[in-house]
């Protein structure tokens, strides 16, 4: 505890203190312990699956962030791919061009003849 002290004293602009640290601290801690002792524990497994069962779109979005945020690269890699990039680069490239070229040329002689 001596040692947070120093610490925080390090750390801490003049007008905020230890123990304003401490008993925010415990205030938090104290509201936490509130809170779960408001939960109706014998109950939850059967309210968490009625939860699950009629609401099956929530929690697959929850599952599809969750996953999105742990593997960012198993969504981004194949939206990238279809857009036309590999780790190399473009992907794409005279196929791609083939199909963009005359309507950029077209685009272009409009512009530049009118």
């Amino acid at each position: 505890m001596e040692r947070l002290q120093q610490i925080v004293a390090h750390l801490q602009p003049s007008n905020l203190s230890t123990e304003s640290i401490l008993n925010t601290s415990k205030g938090f801690a104290n509201h936490v312990v509130d809170q779960a002792s408001q939960v109706d524990w014998s109950n939850l497994p059967s309210k968490t699956a009625q939860y699950v069962s009629e609401n099956p779109k929530s929690l697959l979005w929850g599952a599809v962030q969750v996953g999105t945020f742990l593997c960012p690269g198993v969504v981004t890699g194949p939206l990238m791919h279809v857009a036309g990039f590999t780790g190399a680069g473009p992907a794409a490239g005279v196929a791609r061009g083939m199909v963009l070229a005359p309507r950029a040329a077209a685009g272009a002689w409009r512009y530049f003849r009118g």
